[in-house]
């Protein structure tokens, strides 16, 4: 049902281990991941001091710099 949740604007939750390695070099000294959360394109991660969004960006780029076209 991961799909058809995100589909239908809830978010998922991700594993914290598959992040850690993304988002070290935005961590202070002692900040740890808490729990992370995807809705489609929208990664909202959450640490025992902060909360990180950020967006994903597809992969693909036509010519024209515009994404997905």
């Amino acid at each position: 049902m991961g799909l058809l949740d995100a589909l239908l604007g809830h978010a998922g939750e991700k594993k914290i281990d598959d992040l850690h390695e993304e988002f070290a070099p935005l961590l202070a000294p002692g900040e740890t991941l808490q729990r992370a959360f995807a809705l489609i394109r929208d990664l909202i991660v959450f640490t025992d001091r902060r909360l990180i969004p950020e967006r994903v960006m597809p992969f693909f780029v036509c010519p024209e710099g515009r994404p997905g076209a």
